[in-house]
């Protein structure tokens, strides 16, 4: 049935541009989803209707982009630019809808939106790394530079590392590495600049900074957008179950929890899928709604049998209901269909903690790190149980230490709470001289963004050390 409707539907934009006096495009909707196809149609209509408005031009082309009609949606920009050459976004998104498919005429695009509002922050970003692409460096770096005038420490940073790529195509290593750096602090989450950083620090034989740059890469979102007013309207055109499914992801991530709860039901309306039943149930999980969000990790797992991520969700939510052995059942379904999947491994000694079986946890941990050896929150948990564990029999100075000292030595000894451990399991050790200066170490990088109370832990464990005494941790039993 809905089949049928759909190519009736694309059957009808084909007749209904073919009567029209109007150049509209043709866009072929039989895979389209019958929301978008029918959100797509009645903008033609109303294009048709008033074919001297840029702005109905324009939201046709959008949604024609957004839904990735490029070829239409590059058709209806031109038109809308045509009509209104005084508008900046018709040009600027015709500019990224041709660089979208690699066509060099994006490049003329840009600078004509650059005319109309030469300061926006985000396109010069932009027209510099057009730029750079044709080996303009000159005007590549003059448009970096602008961009990184900006406010915004996201711009700013992309704009750095854009730089930074100007200076590495003229040899320039130095002052490529001193902007990347820049760009890390400003932003810390952009894949890019680690990438490259890891590159150059190994190049110059800095094999320790290069591999924690390396470790961070696993820890990073695949990839982190440039903040830009228009690419987010235009985004809220979307309207297919993926651009749900992002929209949703994005609310969770800011703590949105009933925005996300809106935008999954939404996606699941259009199309269910074993992820998006996942995502409801991690939605309600992070709204303490464990029941509910159990019923949704099953549904995901009735889907998708293997779904190793479902089940160590799910054995989260069981546990959260005093379910313990399921969710240890659970967890541990998660890691025979997922062995080296770091997750359920953290979830799994987590819980033998909490439940009082030291010494579990720490057989728990001791798999996940020969397994999962990547993720170095295994490592790190581990150094602090067997630093600090209330009996001598699940402590171990020593091997702790050795973690420890790798997991800082990963994360460029930028991490307050892997510090913190290190110090522990020096103290652990009887080094107290060294575990003295890592907790000092710890409170002046916590001193940076750390929260009070984190602060006066550390301080009172620095305190402990100055006496020759190492740390107790009383849940650790």
């Amino acid at each position: 049935m809905i089949k049928t409707l759909l190519y009736g539907c694309a059957f009808g934009l084909i007749l209904f541009s073919c009567k029209s006096s109007v150049q509209l495009p043709a866009p072929d909707m039989t895979k389209a989803e019958s929301n978008v196809a029918t959100k797509i149609t009645a903008l033609m209509q109303e294009v048709e209707s008033d074919p001297g408005s840029a702005d109905k031009w324009g939201l046709l082309a959008m949604n024609l982009d957004i839904h990735d009609f490029k070829a239409e949606g590059i058709h209806c920009y031109k038109k809308a630019a045509a009509l209104d050459p005084a508008a900046f976004r018709w040009p600027y998104y015709l500019g990224l809808a041709l660089a979208a498919t690699g066509d060099e005429s994006a490049h003329d695009a840009l600078k004509q939106a650059q005319k109309i509002n030469p300061g926006y922050a985000p396109l010069n970003y932009r027209l510099g790394m057009s730029n750079l692409a044709l080996g303009n460096n000159k005007e590549a770096q003059d448009n970096f530079q602008q961009a990184a005038q900006s406010s915004n420490p996201n711009i700013k940073a992309f704009s750095l590392w854009g730089e930074s790529q100007v200076f590495l195509a003229e040899d320039k290593v130095k002052s490529a590495i001193k902007l990347l750096e820049q760009a890390k602090k400003l932003q810390p989450y952009i894949r890019e600049v680690h990438a490259q950083l890891a590159t150059l620090y190994r190049q110059n034989g800095q094999l320790e900074l290069a591999e924690a740059e390396t470790i961070q890469l696993d820890m990073l979102p695949e990839r982190l957008p440039i903040e830009d007013n228009y690419t987010a309207l235009l985004e809220q055109q979307g309207e297919s179950s993926y651009w749900h499914s992002i929209r949703g992801r994005r609310f969770l991530d800011a703590g949105n929890y009933d925005a996300a709860l809106d935008a999954f039901q939404t996606e699941r309306a259009i199309k269910k899928s074993a992820d998006v039943y996942n995502s409801l149930g991690m939605t309600y999980q992070y709204r303490e709604q464990h029941r509910q969000a159990a019923a949704h990790f099953r549904q995901a797992i009735e889907m998708a049998p293997d779904y190793a991520e479902a089940f160590n969700n799910l054995g989260i939510s069981l546990f959260s209901m005093n379910r313990l052995q399921a969710a240890i059942d659970t967890l541990n379904q998660a890691l025979k269909l997922k062995p080296t999947y770091s997750d359920p491994y953290l979830n799994l000694g987590t819980f033998q903690v909490i439940n009082g079986k030291t010494g579990e946890a720490r057989k728990v941990f001791k798999t996940g790190l020969e397994k999962a050896d990547y993720d170095i929150r295994i490592g790190a948990r581990l150094a602090w149980l067997m630093s600090t564990a209330t009996q001598s029999k699940h402590r171990d100075g020593r091997t702790a230490m050795a973690l420890a000292e790798k997991v800082c030595r990963k994360t460029g000894y930028q991490t307050v709470s892997y510090i913190d451990i290190y110090a522990a399991a020096c103290a652990e050790a009887r080094h107290f001289k060294k575990a003295v200066a890592l907790a000092q170490q710890a409170l002046e990088l916590g001193k940076r963004g750390a929260d009070p109370g984190t602060l006066r832990q550390i301080q009172n464990r620095l305190d402990l050390f100055k006496k020759k005494k190492p740390f107790r941790d009383r849940s650790l039993l």
